[in-house]
This record gives C-alpha cells, sequence and structure tokens, in this order.
C-alpha cells in the first residue's frame, strides 16, 4: 500500500477485514482496500504527524491521535470529520474505541489518559498518576477496564467508568510503548523498550511470560482473535508471532528495511498487518510467517538468475562478483562460485544441469560444477567484457558474446578456444545454437545477424536489412529458418542457408526484445518493450495473435513443449488455441503463473502483491516456482501451490 510521502506509524483492519487504514508523518489517515490495495480516501486535518490510528468495532468510524494535541473521529466511507477531541496539553500518543464504539480513550505525552464520548467528542474523565508519559492505550473487550502503558516503566490497569486505578503492572525495565488486552480481558500484554513483551493476568497484575528475541525495543504488539498468539513489532525491522501461553516464538516476520511502527491481526487472525518508516504497510499470512522465502548471501544487485533444466537448481549471478546455486525445493544454497573479479552478468545450466557457465565483466568465461561449486574451466580470450554465455545443445561447447566486438567457441571440458567469430562491427548481443548444435546465429548491434558453422568457425551467411540493433535470435526446429528481433520494432524471418529474408513482421511500436519458435515451427513469437506479445505465422508473416493487457515489459520468451502457452521471464502465457484442444486436454491444463506489474498472477487472477523492495530486477519461473532477483542482493522463491 503506498501513497503515504513520510513515514506510516500505524496501521488497522476494519473489524470484517475488507478495509486498512494508515497513520502517517505526512499528517493524513489513509484508508485503503485491503483486497486489491486502492486507496478509498485521505483523511485530512491533523496540524501534525498522526501516531495512531483505530476503526470503531462497527467500521463505520476512523479515530486517529496526532501529534497536534487533538483526536479526529472520522466516517469511514466518506472520509468527512465527524469530531475532535481537545484537551490535551501535549501530543497524543495513543488512542482506542470501547467495544461499543461508544468510548474513544486517548493517552498522552502531557502524563494521562482521557476518556471521551466518541458521538459528541465531551470528555468523561481523566486519569491521572503516571509520573511520565503515557505511550499506549487499550480498553477491555467489555469495556469495563482501561490499560496504560507509560515511560515511567509500569502498565496501570483502570476501570474505565469511574477512572480509578486498579492495578499497576511492574517489571519492564525501561518504557513501555504499547499495551493491549487479550480477547477475553483476562491477560494483557505489554511492549518495552527492554526489547521484551510481558503477559499479565489482568485481575491480579502478576506476570505469566517474558516473550524475549527482539534486538531492539518493541514498538508494538496485538494478540490474534482467539488469545492463542501474540505479534509484536520492533525497530530490529521485524514482526514476531509468539504462543501466548508458552511464550515460544512461532515465527520471525523479516522484509522491513526500517522501524516497524504497528502491528495488528485481521479479524479471522489469519493474516498481521505491519506499518514500518519505511513507508509501507505489509500483510503477511500468520500461519507461515511469509508467503516467499528469501534466498540471502548476495552482497550486491542479482543480475541474473536461471533454473536447471529439471527445476531442482537456481543459479544467481550477482554484482559482487560471485555465483551461488540454490536448491529450489529447500532455499538452501548449494555452492557459491568464486573467481570472477568483476561483476558476473549472465549465468546458464548445461543441457543436464551438471555445469554452470558464468559471463563477467572481467572479460572472462568459467565453467563450474554445479554441485560443488568447484571452477572446471576458466575461458579466457576477450578483451572486453563478457556479456553472455550459453551452451550447446549437447552442452560439449560454450559459446560466448563479448564487447570486443568477437564471439568464441570453447570445449566446455578443457576450456581451449576452438574458434573465434569475426567480423562485427559492434558489439554481439545475443546467440543462438541450431538443435542439432552444428550452427551458431549471433545477432549484433551492428544490425545483422550471422550464421556461422560451430566446429569450424566459418561464416555460412549474413543476413542484412534491420535499420537498428538486433537484440534476440532463434533457429527453427529444423534448423532451415532464423528469427530476430531488433531495435527497429521488427521481427525478421530468414532462411538458415542463403541469408535471404523470407517475411517481415511488423506490428510492435516499441524495440523487440525475443523472440522464439513453436515445437512444429509453424509459429513464431515475439515480446516487445511496447508490453504486448505476438504470435506470428512464420510462413507468411501474418499476425496470428497479439496477447495484451501487460503492465509491464515480458524480456525473454520460449513456447512450451506442446506448444499451447508460451513461457516467459515473468511467467506462463496461455494461448487462444482451444479449439484445436479436446476436452479432457482442456480440463487437464496445468495452471499458468505471470509476474505482471506489482503482481504475481495464477491463471490471470491476482494472487500475490509484491511491495516495493521484493519487485525484481530479474525474473525466472519454472512451473510453480518464481524465482527473484532483487537489486539489495537479495533472491525470493514463490512456490504456488493449489
Amino acid at each position: 500500500l503506498e501513497g503515504h510521502t513520510d513515514f506510516v506509524r500505524a496501521a488497522a483492519f476494519s473489524p470484517d477485514g475488507q478495509l486498512v487504514a494508515s497513520a502517517s508523518d505526512d499528517k493524513t489517515v489513509r484508508v485503503w482496500e485491503a483486497a486489491t490495495g486502492s486507496c478509498r480516501s485521505v483523511l485530512e486535518g491533523h496540524t501534525d504527524c498522526v501516531s495512531a490510528v483505530a476503526f470503531s468495532p462497527d467500521g463505520q468510524l476512523v479515530a486517529s491521535a496526532s501529534f497536534d494535541k487533538t483526536v479526529r473521529v472520522w466516517e469511514a466511507a466518506t472520509g468527512s470529520c465527524r469530531s475532535v477531541l481537545e484537551g490535551h496539553t501535549d501530543w497524543v500518543s495513543a488512542m482506542a474505541f470501547s467495544s461499543d464504539g461508544q468510548l474513544v480513550a486517548s493517552a498522552s505525552y502531557d502524563k494521562t489518559v482521557r476518556v471521551w464520548e466518541a458521538a459528541t467528542g465531551s470528555c468523561r474523565s481523566v486519569l491521572e498518576s503516571h509520573t511520565d508519559w503515557v505511550s499506549a492505550i487499550a480498553f477491555s473487550s467489555d469495556g469495563q477496564l482501561v490499560a496504560s502503558a507509560s515511560y515511567d516503566k509500569t502498565v496501570r490497569v483502570w476501570e474505565a467508568a469511574t477512572g480509578s486505578c486498579r492495578s499497576v503492572l511492574e517489571g519492564h525495565t525501561d518504557w513501555v510503548s504499547a499495551v493491549v488486552f487479550s480477547p477475553d480481558g483476562q491477560l494483557v500484554a505489554s511492549a518495552s523498550n527492554d526489547k521484551t513483551v510481558r503477559v499479565w493476568e489482568a485481575a491480579t497484575g502478576s506476570c505469566r511470560s517474558v516473550l524475549e528475541g527482539h534486538s531492539n525495543w518493541v514498538s508494538a504488539m496485538a494478540f490474534s482473535p482467539d488469545g492463542q498468539l501474540v505479534a509484536s513489532a520492533s525497530y530490529d525491522k521485524t514482526v514476531r508471532v509468539w504462543e501466548a501461553a508458552t511464550g515460544s516464538c512461532r515465527s520471525v516476520l523479516k522484509g522491513h528495511t526500517n522501524w516497524v511502527s504497528a502491528v495488528a491481526f485481521s479479524p479471522d487472525g489469519q493474516l498481521v498487518v505491519s506499518a514500518s518508516y519505511d513507508k509501507t504497510v505489509r500483510v503477511w499470512k500468520a500461519a507461515t510467517g511469509s508467503c516467499s522465502s528469501m534466498l540471502e548471501g548476495h552482497t550486491d544487485c542479482v543480475s541474473a538468475v536461471a533454473f536447471s533444466p529439471d527445476g531442482q537448481l537456481v543459479a544467481s549471478a550477482s554484482y559482487d562478483k560471485t555465483v551461488r546455486v540454490w536448491e529450489a525445493a529447500t532455499r538452501s544454497c548449494r555452492s557459491v562460485l568464486e573467481g570472477h573479479t568483476d561483476w558476473v552478468s549472465a549465468v546458464a545450466f548445461s543441457p543436464d544441469g551438471q555445469l554452470v557457465a558464468s559471463a563477467s565483466n572481467d572479460n572472462t568465461v568459467r565453467v563450474w560444477e554445479a554441485a560443488t561449486g568447484s571452477c572446471r574451466s576458466v575461458l579466457e580470450g576477450h578483451t572486453d567484457c563478457v556479456r553472455a554465455a550459453a551452451f550447446s545443445p549437447d552442452g560439449q561447447l560454450v559459446v560466448s558474446a563479448s564487447y570486443d566486438e568477437t564471439v568464441r567457441v570453447w570445449e566446455a571440458a578443457t576450456g581451449s578456444c576452438r574458434s573465434v567469430l569475426e567480423g562485427y562491427t559492434d558489439w554481439v548481443s545475443a546467440m543462438a545454437f541450431s538443435s542439432d548444435g552444428q550452427l551458431v546465429a549471433l545477432a549484433s548491434d551492428d544490425k545483422t545477424v550471422r550464421v556461422w558453422e560451430a566446429a569450424t568457425g566459418s561464416c555460412r551467411s549474413v543476413h542484412e536489412g534491420h535499420t537498428d540493433w538486433v537484440r534476440a535470435v532463434a533457429f527453427s526446429p529444423d534448423g532451415q529458418l532464423v528469427a530476430s528481433a531488433s531495435y527497429d520494432k521488427t521481427v525478421r524471418v530468414w532462411e538458415a542457408a542463403t541469408g535471404s529474408c523470407r517475411s517481415v513482421l511488423e506490428g510492435h511500436t516499441d524495440w523487440v526484445s525475443a523472440v522464439a519458435f513453436s515445437p512444429d515451427g509453424q509459429l513464431v513469437a515475439s515480446v516487445s518493450d511496447d508490453k504486448t506479445v505476438r504470435v506470428w505465422e512464420a510462413a507468411t508473416g501474418s499476425c496470428h495473435s497479439v496477447l495484451e493487457g501487460h503492465t509491464d515489459s515480458v524480456s525473454a520468451v520460449a513456447f512450451s513443449p506442446d506448444g499451447q502457452y508460451l513461457r516467459t521471464d515473468r511467467g506462463d502465457i496461455p494461448l487462444s488455441l482451444s479449439s484445436t484442444l479436446s476436452p479432457l486436454t482442456q480440463r487437464t491444463q496445468s495452471s499458468h503463473i505471470f509476474i505482471q506489474d506489482q503482481w504475481v498472477l495464477l491463471d490471470k487472477q491476482r494472487l500475490l502483491w509484491l511491495p516495493s523492495n521484493y519487485r525484481p530486477a530479474c525474473s525466472a519461473v519454472d512451473k510453480d516456482v518464481v524465482c527473484l532477483g532483487h537489486s539489495s542482493g537479495r533472491i525470493t522463491l514463490l512456490k504456488v501451490t493449489q
């Protein structure tokens, strides 16, 4: 949920779980639709930072507390301000509705708690006896009690009707930042700057358990609706979910990049929402702690990721000069491939998955054993950065393209250079082997495609006609045709043997980044920076279909083995070929995952929203696993289950 222009200090779900309200240092409260993330209304009127926010039990009202010394009550539906509660002489740090929505309690740095009538805004009572700022406030579920947390290191429990103090809860060794009653009113949980959460018996004031584990002060916490769990937010940038009865930590929710200021459970207890000084609100699954797993280890931007042919491994290339090989199922790092002396730009598995080739800015290609991480060979000879590398279909050869305007063909086993393919007047941007491994097609920024014999290095044909850089190239399955994609917004289909242009595929309105043939060679798919995917008839060049609606560019494409869908770096795109499928095939066709804009889609339906620091610099999808490479150096693996 993005839109605030300063720190987000607090967040809360509406009782029905449909809305989220967030409070910010930008002096506003925003009300969001939880399902879509769209902003329903912006509540403006406070003249200083908004410190806390809460919905009334019926969800009709929103109350907000501010450093401007007031509490405001708003209509959730319209965003109009119903009343301003004035009387505090210092910042209002927190407030809460009673269970029947009739009362609002507010806590202030003026060392008092005030109880107000929500309907009229009149002050019913002032609760005094704290000796320092009051930082947090909570009603019991029956509305009979009020608990307040203070910088005097204590929690006090008051009778709401009379304002008398029932008990003082002592034990924290630093100021208390948050307090909450369990749903049945039997327990009180308090969070403190001493890095702990304490669970107390409300009736007696005795301490039942101390929840330890945070490495910085705890800013907020909440009980789950059934009272079984406690969620705590901390300045250590994490949220922890604890078992209230035992005090054991069930999960640690990581992802925020700055202090976490607030936390709450959804009404069904399935979700946890957290607000952070990183200006974001995050929604988590309470049971698992997250819907993703982070592959952490790289210390700089991840530049490329690739799955092994069997989908069991993921290789990641990074600006930290290393390649890491991960087990997709367990998320564990199998090996760290170290040896490059500059950033790694590309990575590829051999067809049998046993080897990994990496291309680097240090002018070399390295071939590694995927299982052990040992370096089998260093391919040296290029005089400038190597930007791409690929294995031949039999895995015996490695071809590499460099900014030195050459392509080199190497023996994978020995690292010896078999041939140097020269003649380009600009750097080579893409390469492809024919299916039998006999030919190599190379695309260049000199606007040409050249087809070479892999064994001898002799140039068989030069394909000229593009008017701008050529960015991708592919052979047809029988090796007779070559398709090329260009910055001139066209795809060209050529005869591999002669270099003659069979057809020009026109229709894209921006540069074309990738191209692929269907398994039967009848169709060509192309993806473009115009955010469309086009499918063409290879024989005639006519456009078969245009797949529109994407909000991000797709940069890689291939047909599935059965030709029924396209596999891209952002996921699978089903083709409109249902008329050629039998009813049984249509029923059993697998679901398709795709990354679009800020979302992971399953069969075109939004499945998972990606927060800003989860949006990828590069990505790959293999069946039900999504791999996201991030500029921070992290990798996220998402396993989609149905």
